[in-house]
């Protein structure tokens, strides 16, 4: 990132519901973040984590219970939506059906009385960022739901805000578009040079997009961090299940030496890691992503640990092949191969044991964390 400074800090947020039952749903329990100028920060989790609930405190659509929001230094408490140096792009787009892209697009200049010079400028300046121009006197209803993404883009930007919200705007598309629109969304930032917060449940969309990732659950902060080391090393089993796919091992600590463990598991299998400060005879729980465990062949490194089990499914999704494996408790085992790997795969027959190895880099163990 090109710059440091800090352009939004909330403290402590909490924020409550009342329920018909006469209950109370605490929706942000005590969460701080900051974020800096020119930052890409994408708010993760699953449906009622609180992420939308956190944006629309951001935004000003909601008041917060407890705790405190700063944008560029300045606190937002009882400042309303529309005095905050801030804009939405909300899930479904929110555009006005009678009024053209351009009309769309200047709609909050007009009303702001901004000459018509600026303001016809200034939409020319944005439709270009967007790639729009020549589609000015167009309805939304004529645009592909690409297009009219990009308008509501065009219309949050248009007013040059110090952060820019946004809400699940890709969930609408197909996935091709999605895709696609990933790359835009990315790039129009880097040119914008401005922050965005953006909500997804779509962890693809998280890895891809993303200076640093926010894992919220019940309410909580699970973990912040760039794409890399919440993949890698998730803080505690729910990121480790929530982002990516993983197989995840109970066991305990049975030996320790030169800076790497062993763990037996409670399925009798043992397997090694780096060590992180573990002694022997601690519980502890191990990860190891699919696409780390490697066919063992003839030309396979014979000093890589190995784990082995029967083969129970393969299943071609494109570029990989996903395996299933029972281990001796029949405990499923989660392998991706390459489509390069295609003829040792087809050489595979169910029913059969198969062996993978592993460098030891690749296992996490997973400590304590929220869940």
């Amino acid at each position: 990132m090109a710059e440091t400074n800090q352009i939004i800090e909330v403290k402590a947020a909490v924020r409550r519901f009342s329920t018909p039952e006469m209950g109370v749903i605490t929706a942000l329990d005590g969460v701080s973040l900051s974020v800096q100028s020119n930052e890409f920060i994408t708010l993760l989790g699953p449906s009622g984590c609180g992420k939308t609930t956190f944006l629309r405190c951001i935004s000003g659509f909601e008041e917060l219970d407890e705790g405190q929001i700063f944008i560029d230094g300045v606190s937002m408490k009882g400042i309303p939506a529309h005095k905050r140096p801030v804009n939405t792009v909300f899930q479904n787009y929110a555009l006005f059906p009678h009024l053209s892209i351009s009309n769309n697009v200047g709609y909050s200049l007009d009303i702001r009385g901004v000459s018509k010079k600026e303001r016809n400028q200034r939409v020319a300046d944005v439709l270009d960022m967007v790639d729009l121009t020549g589609m000015e006197r167009r309805m939304p209803h004529q645009l592909s739901g690409g297009q009219q993404q990009r308008v509501a883009l065009a219309r949050a930007i248009i007013n040059r805000p110090k952060l820019l919200l946004l809400d699940e705007p890709l969930s609408a598309l197909d996935h091709n578009l999605r895709q696609a629109m990933r790359l835009e969304l990315k790039n129009l930032q880097h040119r914008l040079g401005i922050s965005f917060i953006f909500v997804t449940h779509d962890q693809d969309e998280a890895l891809t997009m993303s200076d640093r990732i926010v894992v919220l659950n019940g309410g909580h902060i699970q973990q912040i961090g760039v794409p890399t080391e919440i993949y890698d090393h998730p803080v505690n089993r729910f990121v480790a299940e929530f982002i990516g796919e993983s197989n995840i091992f109970k066991g305990t600590v049975c030996s320790t030496e030169n800076g790497f463990l062993e763990i037996e598991m409670d399925n009798g299998i043992r397997m090694k890691a780096i060590n992180q400060g573990l002694s022997v005879g601690q519980s502890a729980e191990l990860m190891i992503r699919p696409e780390h465990l490697q066919l063992v062949t003839d030309i396979s490194r014979p000093d890589l640990p190995q784990i082995s089990g029967i083969l129970k499914q393969v299943v071609f999704v494109g570029v990989d092949y996903h395996l299933i494996v029972h281990l001796n408790d029949k405990t499923a085992l989660k392998v991706i191969v390459r489509d390069s790997e295609r003829q040792a795969v087809n050489n595979l027959q169910l029913g059969k044991k198969i062996t993978f190895s592993y460098s030891l880099k690749t296992p996490h163990i997973i400590t304590s964390g929220l869940q």
